[in-house]
């Protein structure tokens, strides 16, 4: 049960590890596909528009060979003026208009899509037809004379669809009379060669006239094109681009012909990626399933490995807690990796109990330090401190007057409560600071006021924990080596405040300063722990002790103008100790 657990744990942690960059992989595959398959539409969409802009210039090229023809034979038009007026044709007229009549219909004959040629001049209400010859003219019928008579005077060329949708009229004007060639065009004849010139999966085209007016659709475009904004369609000359046209999105791009005043919209579906990434998914899945598989074996044989294993510790483990220590079983050691794991294990149970005996007594012996760090404060200050008292006791007995002898024991009770207290037991800031007030009164009275000090405290400290007699012996230092042999009153103080994650402590002294000789032989007995300066390596190695090497005294001092004594500790404050 627990083998199988531990199977499907690892199968997933491996599918994680190793079939997430597949997917990765098979992810970027389908991206960098769909970069090129959009190229592909993009170059098959500038084909589908040269073909389609050819197809147009090729299948209308016939009406601009019938106005070449009439305007390079005016007796043609002449015959035709008779033949609309109504007057007494000759035999060359007869001629001429059988030449015409034969040619138009040589077109339709000859080019299916072509049902029809007309020729129309101005002023008259006749027109010439391939069809019926002479007709006149029916308003309601004949839709394209309105249609030229609305086109404007420079326009050369105009192209027109029927309100049916069924007929598309192509109109040219006459080179030397005022008169058109109209040429209607069967749609469904015209879609039929568009499928044999461009195929019929080249998406769907658009064709406007100049007037932005849509003439007709090729392929499911006839609803895109109410949606379509021409002015976002890039020309052919620019990469297309990927619209939305109505709830569909299309690759669209445009082409202008400029013979005709027609412009081609091609549109390719965003289905047509779609389908072409379809093709290789069978093989991305075959793939992707190959891969789980594979971890599939791979979680497998590495489960039942590590069953083999993990038996051969338990029973090395069973036999090293009795005390028989034997030859490893070689059988389950099938590589140089379970042959260190084992003599590891071996190893660790040798010295386990070694290393929890030293493990002790270094615990023991970092307390008694900590003790002892601190006890080395009390006898110095305590031997001056009673000696002054006695001498002040000699000297007010006789004038009568016991108030500083009163004081100094008061402060001095004071200080030997807060000095004998659990020196492991961490004390808020403003705690210290109160002992210490307590020491400066003593110190005002053993030396006048050859001394002036200053706080300037975070407030929002005063919670902040320490350890104990930590800033007296810094203080002290400033006072008997820093302003008194000065000969002159001297000025200390003391600033502490937060920095980012760090609480600042910083003692100044106006006292006689250092040479940088003196300052390097001082912090060398102050790391050596020298019975000299003993107050600062005690701190120094109190600070070290409760919060390390960053935590080390710094100290700067410049000859006659005085000396800085720094530390930081953590923001998170002291922690206590457990004895």
């Amino acid at each position: 049960m627990q083998k199988r657990k531990f199977f499907f744990k690892r199968f997933l942690r491996y599918l994680g590890m190793l079939a997430v960059p597949v997917i990765f992989l098979i992810l970027i595959a389908c991206i960098l596909l769909l970069f090129k398959i959009s190229g592909e539409m993009d170059r098959k969409g500038k084909d589908v528009l040269g073909g389609v802009d050819s197809s147009i210039e090729l299948s209308l090229n016939n009406i601009m060979l019938q106005n070449r023809q009439f305007a390079n034979n005016p007796y043609m038009v002449l015959s035709l003026k008779r033949m609309l007026d109504g007057d007494y044709l000759e035999y060359r007229d007869t001629l001429n208009l059988r030449t015409i009549r034969a040619t138009v219909r040589s077109s339709i004959l000859t080019y299916s899509y072509i049902s029809s040629i007309y020729l129309y001049l101005d002023g008259y209400d006749k027109f010439l037809s391939s069809g019926n010859g002479i007709e006149k003219i029916d308003k309601n019928k004949d839709e394209w004379v309105s249609v030229y008579h609305d086109m404007p005077e420079n326009t050369e060329r105009f192209l027109f669809v029927s309100e049916d949708k069924k007929e598309l009229f192509v109109f040219q004007r006459l080179l030397l009379q005022k008169g058109i060639v109209v040429m209607s065009i069967d749609l469904d004849q015209y879609y039929a060669l568009m499928e044999k010139s461009i195929g019929s999966n080249s998406g769907a085209l658009l064709f406007y006239n100049s007037d932005d007016q849509l003439l007709f659709t090729r392929g499911d475009a006839y609803n895109a094109a109410e949606f379509v904004d021409l002015s976002e369609i890039p020309t052919e000359d620019k990469n297309a681009l990927w619209l939305k046209v109505g709830s569909e999105y299309y690759l669209g791009q445009q082409k202008n012909n400029s013979i005709y005043n027609v412009r081609i919209i091609s549109l390719m579906p965003f289905e047509y990626m779609i389908d072409r990434i379809l093709v290789i998914m069978p093989y991305l899945l075959i793939i992707l399933v190959a891969a789980v598989f594979s971890i599939m074996i791979m979680a497998y044989l590495t489960t039942k490995k590590n069953f083999l294993y993990i038996e051969n510790v338990i029973n090395t483990l069973e036999k090293a807690e009795k005390g028989e220590i034997t030859e490893r079983n070689n059988d389950v050691i099938v590589n140089e990796y379970d042959a260190i794991l084992s003599n590891v294990i071996e190893l660790h149970l040798r010295t386990e109990m070694l290393n929890k005996q030293l493990g002790e007594k270094k615990n023991a012996q970092d307390i008694a330090t900590l003790v002892a760090l601190q006890t080395q404060i009390n006898p110095h200050f305590l031997f001056n401190t009673l000696q002054q008292i006695r001498i002040k006791a000699m000297q007010e007995s006789e004038a009568g007057d016991r108030s500083d002898t009163a004081q100094m024991t008061e402060n001095l009770a004071e200080i030997l409560k807060y000095a004998l207290s659990d020196p492991l037991e961490p004390i808020k800031l403003s705690e210290e600071i109160d002992y210490l007030k307590k020491y400066i009164e003593i110190q005002k009275i053993r030396f006048g006021d050859s001394f002036i000090i200053y706080y300037e405290l975070d407030e929002r400290l005063e919670d902040f924990h320490v350890f104990r007699l930590m800033l007296q012996p810094i203080i002290e230092n400033s006072i008997s080596h820093g302003i008194r042999p000065s000969g002159k009153k001297g000025y200390i103080k003391l600033k502490v405040f937060r920095r980012q994650n760090m609480v600042i402590f910083r003692v100044f002294d106006t006292g006689i300063g250092m040479e940088k000789e003196e300052l390097n032989k001082l912090m060398e007995q102050i790391k050596s722990r020298n019975y000299h300066n003993v107050g600062l390596s005690n701190v120094n190695n109190r600070l070290i002790l409760y919060f390390g090497e960053n935590s080390a005294l710094h100290i700067m001092s410049r000859p006659n103008r005085g000396t800085v004594v720094e530390f930081a500790i953590p923001e998170d404050g002291i922690k206590k100790y457990v004895t």
